[in-house]
């Protein structure tokens, strides 16, 4: 099973305290990922920054003098010079991450379902209404989320004109007992 995972990277340079950075994205995958450590020393230091391919919140120039180490803050840049060893520490971390419903859930959505033309048969041959299948154009459950709160409308459309609701009220009953049958709790609405 695919599983959503999110990384976690911090930087250590020696003693001081580690930093996060992104160097990875999100991944979706079945396995955990794993990722090694990369250790950045006084000899590879240019040449790890590079390959790594990544912008970090630091840049490293070798100099005649030693190492520098430039912190790039909003406002000013930082300069470190480093004349002892220097040991740079890139570890990641994954975690699985598991948005909630709330999250992934679009603000607002409608779906019209049809139900199909043999089930529309069907439902009218015991209905007991007097209408058969082919005068029913179409029996509808429409479904609408808004303001978290999930609405279920039912409507019914025949070819021809009628004052008779016993359709629309079988219908009706029929989408409440599907919905009892599975255990959806729903309530009634708008009813005259």
């Amino acid at each position: 099973m695919l599983k959503y995972y999110i990384p976690i990277t911090e930087v250590q340079i020696n003693s001081i305290k580690p930093f996060r950075i992104n160097l990875y994205k999100d991944k979706i995958c079945e396995n955990h990922p794993n990722t090694d450590i990369i250790k950045v020393n006084w000899d590879n230091a240019e040449e790890e920054i590079q390959k790594l391919d990544i912008w970090l919140p630091f840049g490293i120039t070798k100099t005649r003098k030693g190492l520098q180490l430039f912190f790039h803050d909003y406002l000013f840049k930082n300069v470190k010079q480093w004349k002892e060893d220097l040991d740079i520490e890139i570890k990641t971390s994954w975690r699985e991450y598991k948005p909630s419903l709330k999250e992934i859930m679009p603000e607002s959505f409608k779906i019209v379902l049809q139900l199909p033309a043999g089930q529309t048969e069907r439902f009218a041959s015991k209905s007991g209404t007097g209408i058969s299948g082919d005068q029913i154009q179409g029996l509808y459950l429409n479904i609408r989320y808004e303001e978290g709160e999930l609405y279920c409308i039912t409507g019914t459309a025949l070819k021809f004109f009628t004052l008779d609701k016993a359709l629309e009220v079988q219908w009706d009953e029929s989408v409440r007992e599907f919905f009892r049958s599975r255990q959806i709790p729903c309530t009634q609405e708008g009813v005259n």
